[in-house]
């Protein structure tokens, strides 16, 4: 159904189309009726095209905003839409200025590459998803900016970053270490078909159930909705090891905490739909491994203070953004077999758990942060080590496009305007 704004915009096209053809001759006529017709539109109207937001002396519109809006109502139905709107259109305009900057440009060849890897998602095709994304008042025009800001914001991180991305051999041994056992998990799944006519709708409801955090409340929702012959026992599965699972998904596995619900992912060639909440994970050995390396960092803080590091990081790879400003030498990371770790790192990392952190030579004047990143047991791998690598390099250059957008942010100038 159409709105009045809608039917007054139409009305004022009509009216300065139906002008141009008789009026030819006098151009100005058609200036003036176009003025009037302007002057007497809602001011709400009026205000759709003006900014809502500047970034660094870039526009934002309310109408922008709106568009975001529709479109994120239709991926993700949840949360504060209009802020998620601002937030996301923000970072993009500071996104795209950097890749200005850095003299990189998304063709529109990129960026319909980028629309055919973005519509399986969400089981469409490109045509499909823009149809879909018509139909529900979203224009192509804003679509194909929102992928144009992603390809150039990869674009950047690849060409600033991927040359300080370095994976070790050893580091894949021990992503191998920790995707082959030694863990097992239980979870609970959700399978969704997507029918024919019902592919919207179902979409909508997997991503609403993405949010789930109580157990008894997913299991509600794999008796009412799942096609799995678990849906009986709510979705509960067996325990499993990590080892046994599908290679595809045990990072999402892994990744999830004790009721997390992973987003929805395509199976069944792409006529269905998966969710997954960690239920219980545990250690299946009780012995104590043999350990073929172990990987730690060591950060020169320079004039940060130890302490305040420690308290805003959660793994290794959160300290690569932390070293962003400091000396490219300031970060060090090894990875060594436990003969070859000096002895009083090696007496400071037999007192830490997996990401847990020690200041080392806390007596000197110049300070080291010591974190333990992995422990490598001796095993026999048997996955595909140029994926493990992929998976890593991919989660690093995360960490370095994180810093890098929160320093872009900082030092932008973001001017929120009055709502239309």
């Amino acid at each position: 159904m159409k709105t009045r704004r809608c039917h007054e915009d139409n009305a004022m096209k009509k009216t300065f189309a139906k002008c141009r053809v008789w009026a030819l001759a006098t151009p100005m006529v058609c200036a003036l009726l176009y003025g009037f017709v302007s002057e007497h539109r809602p001011a709400a109207a009026q205000n759709l095209f003006s900014p809502a937001i500047t970034v660094n002396d870039r526009a934002i519109t309310h109408y922008e905003i709106d568009q975001r809006v529709r479109m994120l109502s239709l991926l993700q139905p949840l949360g504060a839409l209009e802020a998620q709107a601002r937030e996301q259109l923000i970072e993009e305009r500071l996104q795209l200025e950097a890749a200005e900057i850095a003299g990189l440009e998304i063709t529109p060849a990129e960026i319909a590459e980028g629309i055919e890897e973005f519509a399986p998602r969400f089981g469409y095709t490109r045509e499909g998803l823009l149809a879909f994304f018509a139909a529900e008042g979203v224009d192509e025009g804003s679509f194909t900016e929102f992928v144009r800001a992603g390809l150039a914001w990869r674009a950047v991180v690849q060409a600033l970053f991927r040359n300080r991305v370095g994976i070790s051999e050893t580091e894949i041994d021990r992503a191998l270490a920790a995707s082959a056992g030694g863990l097992r998990v239980q979870v609970a799944e959700i399978m969704m078909s997507l029918s024919p006519g019902a592919e919207t709708e179902t979409r909508l409801l997997a991503q609403q159930m993405a949010t789930i955090t109580s157990f008894d409340e997913f299991s509600e929702a794999a008796r009412q909705y799942s096609s799995s012959p678990s849906w009986s026992r709510g979705g509960l599965l067996d325990w499993v090891s990590i080892a046994d699972l599908p290679l595809q998904l045990r990072p999402v596995i892994v990744g999830l905490a004790p009721g997390q619900v992973s987003a929805p992912m395509m199976v069944a060639d792409g006529n269905a739909l998966a969710l997954f909440q960690m239920r219980d994970i545990e250690e299946t050995s009780q012995t104590a491994p043999e350990y073929a390396a172990i990987e730690y960092a060591l950060l020169q803080t320079g004039s940060k203070n130890v302490q305040d590091i420690a308290n805003q990081v959660d793994s290794c790879d959160d300290l690569y953004g932390v070293a962003q400003d400091l000396p490219d030498d300031a970060l060090q990371r090894f990875t060594l077999t436990p003969a070859d770790i000096p002895a009083d790192i090696a007496q400071e990392l037999a007192q830490l758990d997996q990401y847990e952190i020690a200041i080392h030579g806390g007596e000197s004047d110049s300070p080291m942060l010591l974190m333990l990143c992995a422990r490598t047991a001796r095993i026999n791998e048997s996955l595909e080590r140029a994926e493990i690598r992929t998976s890593l390099s991919l989660r690093r250059l995360e960490s370095f496009a994180d810093s890098y957008l929160d320093q872009l942010r900082s030092s932008a100038r973001i001017r929120e305007s009055d709502q239309p």
